[in-house]
């Protein structure tokens, strides 16, 4: 029951981690990630090179030739204390290349 509840988010490029708030920059556009609920969170940037299909520890290629574009990796998200039940709530913002808005 107190299994550990996550959220997982792909990503491009690497993101920024500032508190509660998750930031992507790709091709000079910015998506802005506020997680609201739960109040505290654990989050994990995971990516790069050899880590970009990583799941539990384990990377996870594709077979070769592939077409997608593989990203840099992942964002997780997850309640920092572990509960029965966790409800996540986040605000996105698409901020576009020619309209930068200061993150929090």
């Amino acid at each position: 029951p107190n299994a550990r509840k996550a959220v997982h988010l792909h990503c491009q490029t690497p993101p920024v981690v500032r508190g509660n708030t998750v930031i992507f920059e790709n091709g000079g556009n910015r998506a802005v990630c506020e997680i609201l609920s739960p109040q505290k969170v654990r989050i994990e940037a995971i990516g790069g090179e050899g880590h970009q299909f990583e799941v539990d520890g384990e990377n996870f290629p594709p077979k070769s030739p592939y077409t997608a574009e593989a990203g840099w990796g992942q964002v997780i998200i997850s309640a920092a204390d572990p509960t029965e039940k966790t409800v996540f709530q986040m605000e996105i913002k698409i901020i576009p290349s020619h309209k930068k808005e200061k993150a929090k």
